[in-house]
């Protein structure tokens, strides 16, 4: 099993995690679910400043869990977390990543709404219309000459 950040160093990092530390991990998961649902909010708005207001936020936790799941020692005398709170602490995280996975399909396609009100072929707007400019400029350059 993987935990949160996806490691898979052989036993998850999460299960190190003593009941102190699962409950500080729970509450920054629960902070980036509420995330994560102003971001679903704010993606139906398309509301870009905001969107990048978030990341930042996002990140910052994502940070705040990172520290978590790398200072957890799980012995040295901790509590050890109950297998309830194990439980309700992966619940939480899948939970969470569902969230995140939503969202970016949310995204995706108000991307692509968007596009095709502008008038944007998505499909041909990449490679083809960049390698459209340099041949028109390769051919420019062999008139001139």
């Amino acid at each position: 099993m993987t935990g949160p950040g996806g490691h898979s160093s052989g036993r998850p990092r999460w299960s190190a995690l003593s009941r102190a530390d699962l409950a500080r991990a729970s509450h920054v998961l629960g902070r980036l679910d509420q995330l994560a649902d102003r971001q679903r909010r704010a993606i139906a708005r398309l509301a870009s400043a905001e969107l990048d207001a978030l990341r930042n936020d996002q990140a910052a936790l994502e940070g705040e869990l990172r520290s978590i799941l790398e200072a957890a020692t799980g012995g040295a005398g901790a509590e050890p977390a109950t297998p309830a709170e194990r439980a309700a602490y992966a619940a939480l995280t899948a939970r969470v990543r569902r969230a995140c996975q939503h969202n970016l399909a949310l995204f995706a396609h108000a991307r692509r709404s968007v596009s095709l009100l502008l008038g944007i072929d998505e499909e041909r707007a990449g490679y083809d219309r960049r390698a459209r400019r340099i041949s028109t400029a390769i051919s420019a350059r062999s008139r001139a000459l």
